[in-house]
């Protein structure tokens, strides 16, 4: 038999089912995310398909980012892993000829944010995953008591802090807040506003997400947002009020979490990528028990130049660091659509 490939719109049908059909599908792979990435950032999203006798048996979602000189695919930005879905077979027939169907659509260089097996492509790692197991379910989260976090939860109790779970747009307002004000503290621009009010419109308002929020006496002290799909939860935003710190806010938020992530019978949380050097994000996601891995790429036909996006972002930090939050928002809007 041979096999097809094929760039389809992302609402195909045959993208659509196959995705959706495949138990180790995440909220990446689904329709919403992919849209919401193009509306917010003005990409052009769509799926590759391999097709065996009209069978579709591996697939991708991918954006085209740049121009016509400079373009690129990526599966995809803005996203921490998005592995093509399929059985082996399907995934290597995939893998080993999207890079020419993607020099026919004028795309030079092809991201995979998935390691492909030695000999495909220039893999890299660019940073670590944490994953932890719910398969236990409410024993896993009682085993929790017993972690270092157990004197931390003991005190934000105590202090007043409880957590709350929503999916409203205030929810994602109140999160956006908080999320200005460490992004600032970090000296990184924040992303537009307009995303994550996208975000709330296509993916948590459709039951793919929810906004957990943490305060002390009605005020907020931090909030995390949390995407759900098939069997995997996972930590996609976080943020906090650094003034709140003392009160332990993020320990119970994560403790309420998982607890509820059992309950509704995910089997794993997926904490997200961290940077090799962030030791301090790596060892807090670590002492949840979940299973540190290294998060590594596969690029055809060359990296994509980056140098300026790094050389941008250490000048604008101290300017970031010590003005308005507005300025840090001004900055997402112009320029957070580059850094892809």
């Amino acid at each position: 038999m041979s096999t097809t490939l094929e760039r389809v719109a992302v609402t195909d049908p045959r993208w659509r089912r196959f995705a959706e059909a495949r138990p180790e599908a995440t909220v990446f792979h689904r329709l919403e995310w992919s849209e919401l990435l193009a509306e917010a950032y003005g990409y052009d999203a769509f799926a590759v398909i391999a097709s065996d006798s009209g069978q579709t048996i591996a697939g991708a979602p991918f954006i085209r980012i740049g121009g016509r000189r400079r373009a690129s695919w990526s599966s995809l930005p803005f996203t921490d892993s998005c592995s093509p879905l399929g059985d082996p077979r399907g995934v290597e027939r995939l893998v080993g000829s999207v890079k020419a169907l993607a020099a026919d659509e004028g795309a030079s260089t092809v991201e995979m944010r998935w390691a492909a097996d030695p000999g495909e492509g220039d893999v890299k790692t660019i940073g670590v995953n944490h994953v932890l197991s719910l398969e236990g379910g409410a024993d896993a989260t009682a085993r929790l008591a017993s972690t270092a976090h157990a004197r931390n939860i003991r005190r934000a109790r105590a202090d007043g802090v409880e957590v709350s779970m929503g999916t409203d747009a205030a929810d994602v307002e109140v999160f956006y807040a908080l999320h200005v004000r460490t992004r600032r503290r970090q000296g990184v621009p924040v992303q537009p506003v307009r995303f994550f009010r996208l975000l709330h419109q296509r993916i948590i308002a459709r039951g793919l997400g929810f906004v957990a929020v943490a305060r002390r006496a009605r005020r907020p002290l931090a909030a995390a947002i949390f995407l759900g799909s098939g069997s995997t939860l996972v930590y996609k935003f976080g943020a906090s009020d650094e003034r709140e710190w003392a009160h332990r806010p993020n320990d119970i938020l994560f403790h309420t979490i998982i607890a509820h992530a059992c309950r509704q019978g995910f089997l794993s949380l997926d904490f997200g990528r961290s940077d090799l050097d962030d030791l301090g994000l790596r060892r807090f996601k670590s002492s949840w028990g979940a299973r540190e891995s290294d998060l590594r790429y596969t690029v055809f036909g060359g990296h994509r130049d980056r140098l300026i996006v790094r050389v941008g972002s250490a000048l604008l930090a101290p300017l970031i660091r010590h003005s308005s939050p507005a300025v840090c928002r001004v900055l997402g809007e112009a320029f957070y659509r580059y850094a892809a």
